[in-house]
């Protein structure tokens, strides 16, 4: 009787241990990327200008460029956002949005306009008030770009499909920071 008594302790010890390792190994995957969400959030469209360019320089004025996405991206991060994707690209700690040529690409995946960016648990007034949503609505009068910004109920951002090749990595507390994806710091502008 002892013994089927230890081995019921025993079962139960392991599977409270196997729950927490599941509840933990959800929060990594949650932070890392490494896993689809959904919730409500926002949607974002960026789209070049239909205006005719008459020079270079028109031209540059009137396409979205990969620092544009990176504006955008990291003020939907500072209005809360959780998971953020760029026409269906997760963006992680590690991912790189950059021009090649007149191509951007997004985790070195080239990326065809008009760009979608959708982000989990960004507040609309927040990101609104921001001066990076501030001067794109500017924009779209001075340059014809194409820029809304739309709340949905229900956001679905993929899981991040490349490989995350970290040095190291350790706790930061009891809830991470959101993870930025860009590298532009918060004080750059920006300019057409």
């Amino acid at each position: 009787m002892r013994l089927r008594a230890d081995v019921v302790t025993a079962r139960h010890r392991l599977s409270a241990t196997s729950a927490d390792d599941a509840r933990r190994l959800r929060d990594v995957q949650m932070w890392a990327g490494t896993t689809a969400m959904s919730g409500s959030g926002l949607e974002i469209r960026l789209s070049d200008s239909h205006r005719g360019a008459k020079t270079a320089a028109d031209r540059e004025s009137l396409s979205v460029h990969d620092v544009d996405l990176q504006l955008v991206v990291n003020a939907l991060w500072a209005a809360g956002g959780e998971a953020v994707a760029v026409n269906g690209q997760r963006l992680v700690a590690t991912s790189p949005i950059r021009a090649a040529g007149e191509t951007i690409t997004v985790n070195f995946r080239p990326l065809v306009p008009p760009y979608k960016v959708e982000a989990i648990g960004a507040d609309k007034k927040q990101f609104e008030r921001s001066a990076v949503a501030q001067r794109f609505h500017q924009w779209v009068t001075d340059y014809g770009l194409g820029f809304s910004v739309r709340s949905r109920s229900k956001v679905v951002v993929p899981a991040y499909v490349g490989t995350l090749q970290l040095s190291s990595a350790h706790p930061t507390g009891p809830a991470p920071p959101a993870p930025g994806a860009s590298g532009v710091s918060p004080g750059t502008t920006g300019g057409r």
